[in-house]
């Protein structure tokens, strides 16, 4: 039998959604404080979009699953 999951564990999901979190947030702190070329301001642009898309669709194939912390 599975032992259930620990609030304290970091799975897979989680870890990847945590690394995204921090690129796109560096990514935003880089171009705050650095005067960067445009070439590099677009490439943020599409980082910062496609972190974006992926935390998008994370979020709508989990919100049709039924809520795990319901205990009936």
């Amino acid at each position: 039998m599975k032992k259930p999951a620990d609030a304290s564990e970091l799975g897979p999901l989680q870890l990847i959604i945590l690394v995204l979190s921090f690129v796109a947030l560096g990514a935003l702190v880089v171009e705050l404080v650095v005067v960067v070329p445009p070439e590099a301001h677009r490439l943020f642009r599409w980082i910062d979009n496609l972190v974006c898309i992926f935390f998008y669709m994370i979020s709508w194939s989990v919100s049709g699953t039924p809520n795990r912390n319901c205990s009936s």
